[in-house]
């Protein structure tokens, strides 16, 4: 019905993600996608998290379409030996004009296992930690499906990085900033509960340019806390990508939490920190020319 109103429908969708309280939840979510969406269904991304805003709600989706004018015609791209399971039957990315929507990514089934040896020593200081193996593999992973795309990950724009904890953040940032932090993307990073494999702890989606795109990607540095955000902005023509903001301080402080208590009637430690991301957000705008 939204879509209907803006003039568009679901074969205009470039994206489709999902998010789930449960993993049985999937399967009946994917055979409704089918009716609803017919053969052709967008790039997805399924993440399983801990709970959606509606305290009784198990799933909740979140979908971006185009016009459908001749500037912005879709070209879904199945590049030879992608692995999608026919019950879900997404696009693995798909091309309208300038742009790449790349979906969901996880590393490869072989670099999920854990590679100590069962007799030990386990996880010294010095092995690779789970957490860095799988973000290589699933970098590797993307890379045939962006060149069928015609792109590569030099050309991304934004990019939503999905962590089982928290404390796997540091060691996926490294290995992502080697890969892309000399053509930095917007980026959010957002803690996941789980994915389609028990195994699996880290899976990354991504807007992208075309090579030889008209639109040029440019980085847009906003005078905001240096730890409000994991990247700067980025812009590509008309469009700006805003990395995923946190209510900091330039104190390094938490906006409301010392206040957050006084007034909890008013909900003010949400509405302080509210302000404080909308003034980064505008901070980024203004930096942009928007």
């Amino acid at each position: 019905q939204n879509l209907k109103t803006l003039g568009t429908d679901f074969a205009h969708s470039v994206r489709l993600d999902q998010y789930y309280t449960e993993a049985n939840a999937v399967r009946a979510y994917h055979l409704a996608r089918f009716a609803a969406l017919g053969k052709y269904v967008p790039p997805s991304t399924s993440i399983i998290t801990e709970r959606c805003f509606g305290s009784r709600s198990t799933m909740t989706t979140s979908l971006i379409a185009v016009a459908p004018e001749p500037q912005w015609e879709l070209q879904p791209v199945y590049p030879p030996g992608a692995r999608v399971s026919p019950t879900s039957g997404y696009a693995p990315a798909v091309v309208a004009n300038d742009f790449v929507f790349a979906a969901g990514t996880g590393p490869d089934e072989k670099d999920v296992l854990a590679t100590d040896p069962p007799q030990g020593p386990h996880r010294r200081w010095g092995s690779a930690l789970p957490i860095r193996r799988q973000a290589e593999s699933a970098l590797r992973r993307i890379e045939p499906i962006l060149k069928a795309s015609g792109t590569s990950l030099a050309n991304c724009l934004k990019a939503q990085v999905h962590v089982a904890g928290a404390e796997n953040f540091p060691d996926f940032l490294d290995v992502w900033n080697e890969h892309v932090g000399s053509a930095p993307v917007a980026l959010t990073m957002i803690p996941a509960k789980g994915f389609a494999s028990l195994e699996m702890i880290v899976e990354i989606n991504y807007i992208l340019l075309k090579d030889g795109a008209q639109r040029k990607k440019e980085t847009v540095r906003a005078d905001i806390p240096e730890m409000a955000a994991y990247s700067p902005a980025v812009r590509a023509g008309e469009f700006v990508f805003s990395p995923g903001l946190l209510p900091l301080t330039r104190e390094g402080r938490v906006a409301g939490l010392a206040q957050g208590d006084d007034f909890p009637g008013l909900c003010l430690r949400s509405q302080l920190q509210a302000h404080a991301l909308f003034d980064h957000a505008e901070a980024i705008a203004k930096a942009a020319g928007t």
